[in-house]
């Protein structure tokens, strides 16, 4: 007689893997804590739709983490060019957007052709707007009086206003590799550095200047002790090597 596999129904499952009891657990935080101004918890909810999507999410990082070790880490076929594969690269593994400036800087760093890049926070602005907080509104009887919180215009007068300080602007600073010397190449790497900062960039920010770092010559002066037997040319290659790396890291 054969048997078959079945799927027990009435099988407990642990908390992290029970999306009911997940769900029922954020909509009586969510009814403790926005209970003043959240009162619809029907499906068709929008914070409920993303409570949802959170709660799968738990169940599905729980899931994968009880599997055994051996399954996570080794591949289900194994070849010739196995253990030379066996761990994800950070690539692969870290899959979510760049948030940080530092995220951004390894994103434009991948790209060939660009052995360095930074972000700073711009304070130039395409059109700066100022306030002049010494304006008085004129009164019009069609309109109602102005409130304490009319006290303030917008203009692009710099006479006696206070600039406007936006958040989210960033300047972008590109050091290329030493064999990108013509102006055809650099423009290539610059059109991708740009292509690329849009494809990740979040929400409210935007980017006012992508400049190419200049380089600059410096010398350095110094004297050196030798241990006997050293090798005079190769110790000033390692000297030359290290500077180079400590003024531009890769």
């Amino acid at each position: 007689m054969l048997e078959y596999q079945t799927l027990d129904s009435n099988k407990i499952l642990p908390n992290a893997q029970d999306f009911y009891f997940l769900r029922e657990q954020g909509i009586n935080h969510i009814q403790q804590l926005g209970h003043e101004h959240w009162t619809d918890y029907n499906d068709a909810d929008p914070g409920i739709t993303i409570l949802e999507a959170c709660c799968y999410a738990m169940t599905e990082l729980s899931y994968r983490t009880n599997l055994p070790i051996k399954d996570l880490l080794s591949p289900q076929r194994f070849d010739n060019k196995t253990w030379e594969n066996v761990f994800y690269t950070a690539r692969q593994l870290l899959h979510s957007n760049p948030i940080t400036i530092n995220d951004f800087r390894k994103v434009l760093i991948d790209i060939p052709g660009v052995r360095n890049a930074w972000l700073e926070i711009s304070k130039s602005y395409e059109v700066p707007v100022y306030v002049d907080y010494d304006f008085t509104p004129k009164k019009d009887s069609t309109k109602p009086d102005c409130e304490q919180n009319c006290k303030g215009q917008l203009t692009l007068s710099p006479d006696s206003n206070r600039l406007l300080e936006f958040n989210g602007l960033y300047n972008v600073l590109i050091e290329y590799e030493d064999n990108i010397n013509d102006t055809d190449t650099e423009t290539e790497v610059r059109e991708e550095v740009i292509r690329r900062l849009h494809k990740y960039r979040n929400l409210g920010e935007d980017y006012v200047n992508i400049i190419s770092v200049n380089y600059k010559d410096y010398s350095i002066e110094g004297n050196f002790v030798l241990h006997p037997g050293a090798n005079p040319q190769q110790v000033l290659a390692e000297i030359f090597f290290r500077i180079s790396r400590y003024f531009t890291p890769s």
